[in-house]
């Protein structure tokens, strides 16, 4: 895919959130990335509320990967009224069977402040996918700890 001189060499579609949701258009995007030549990746949108394992279970049984395809990713965006030692937990939870099944570490996706606040150091060692909201140009990236080798993304 090539549209004004740039061109889309990967993309991450959603294909779960919580327990029960599967995105509408998952299979449709995931088969017609792979037929288009595009590295695929599919995330998961984590709900802090609901039980981690189930949560992991419900992931891998609506993706397949294949050879070339890019690692899974947690979306962890919203702690819910969790003290941060339960979340944190619940992630790794859900981290530990994701990685177990595709062998290979899942990426964390989330913004700057909610990793400081709820993650932190202990989660270091996955990669992390950094979303800069409402920062066009030049996201900012502090450059030390995690922060020093991330994918980052303007929203």
């Amino acid at each position: 895919m090539n549209v004004e001189n740039i061109q889309l060499n990967f993309a991450f579609m959603k294909a779960t959130e919580g327990l029960g949701l599967t995105d509408k258009n998952f299979k449709y995007n995931w088969r017609n990335a792979k037929k288009q030549g595009i590295a695929r990746g599919a995330y998961h949108f984590f709900i802090a509320s609901q039980d981690p394992a189930k949560q992991a279970q419900h992931f891998i049984s609506k993706v397949k990967l294949s050879p070339g395809d890019l690692p899974p990713v947690l979306d962890a965006e919203q702690a819910s009224i969790l003290p941060v030692n339960a979340f944190r937990q619940k992630i790794r939870t859900w981290l530990t069977i994701v990685e177990t099944h595709y062998k290979v570490k899942p990426i964390i996706y989330t913004n700057a402040d909610f990793y400081k606040k709820y993650l932190g150091p202990e989660f270091n060692t996955y990669p992390l996918w950094v979303a800069h909201y409402y920062e066009k140009e030049n996201p900012a990236s502090t450059g030390n700890g995690p922060f020093g080798n991330t994918m980052t993304e303007a929203m």
